[in-house]
C-alpha cells in the first residue's frame, strides 16, 4: 500500500502528466485527478482501516466447534483478506510501473 501511495502521490504532484502522457486515477473514492492532500488523506485512512479490518477478522473459522477446512486447509479469514489485498495492490503497482509512474520525487 505504501508503494501505491507513493506512486499515486508522485503522479498527483506532476499534475497527472508525465512525458507527454495524461493519467487519471481509477479509484472512484479518489476521483479522476485528486490533489496530493486528497491522496494522502485517503491512503492514510485506507491504511488504518485495512489494519483494523485485518485485526478484527478471526485467524480461524469454526463451525459447530470444528475447524472449517477446504481441501484439508484451515480457512483463515484474516489471511484471505491479506492475500486478496496484497494481490490487488501488486497488480496496481505493477500496472503503474509499466505505464511509467515513479516512486518519489
Amino acid at each position: 500500500m505504501t508503494i501505491d501511495w507513493n506512486q499515486t502521490h508522485w503522479i498527483a504532484r506532476h499534475d497527472w502528466q508525465y512525458k507527454g502522457h495524461a493519467y487519471q486515477e481509477i479509484n472512484p473514492l479518489l476521483g479522476l485527478y485528486p490533489s496530493e492532500d486528497r491522496v494522502n488523506a485517503l491512503f492514510l485512512f485506507g491504511t488504518v482501516a485495512h489494519t483494523f479490518i485485518a485485526l478484527a477478522l478471526p485467524p480461524e473459522m469454526k463451525w459447530n466447534g470444528e475447524d472449517v477446512t477446504i481441501f484439508k486447509i484451515k480457512v483463515n479469514p484474516r489471511r484471505i483478506w491479506q492475500c486478496i489485498f496484497i494481490g490487488g495492490e501488486t497488480g496496481v503497482i505493477g500496472n503503474n510501473f509499466i505505464v511509467g509512474i515513479k516512486i518519489g520525487n
